[in-house]
């Protein structure tokens, strides 16, 4: 999904599948809605959580629950995660690209170097 040159041989790298396929109301999920696993390994830490996608409306998103080891997650807005940088921007807009809309992804879409 994501992997972050942190400096040096640091690395970080994000990860994102789906729990569920289909994209019919089910148990009360909005059409369009999606749960999604989503785990961070690095040499900071790492993040072991569930997201629920909305590819209708994105910004109804959110962290069901989420841990990285320092903090927990419980209903937080993607938005709100990206705002405090416990998300990085790209790895939010890859899983939108990939989930929702299908989109390939290409080798410069999947590598960032953060400086």
């Amino acid at each position: 999904m994501l992997h972050v040159q942190d400096g040096g041989v640091y690395t970080t790298d994000w990860t994102a599948y789906p729990l569920r396929m289909e994209r019919h109301h089910i148990a009360g999920q909005p059409k369009g809605s999606m749960l999604l696993a989503l785990l961070k390994d690095g040499k900071d830490g790492g993040f072991q959580g569930i997201l629920q996608i909305d590819c209708d409306q994105p910004v109804e998103s959110e962290v069901t629950t989420g841990d990285d080891g320092l903090r927990q997650y419980t209903f937080v807005s993607l938005k709100d995660m990206m705002r405090n940088d416990s998300l990085p921007r790209n790895v939010v807009n890859n899983i939108f690209a990939m989930f929702c809309t299908g989109a390939k992804l290409t080798p410069a879409d999947l590598n960032m170097i953060r400086e």
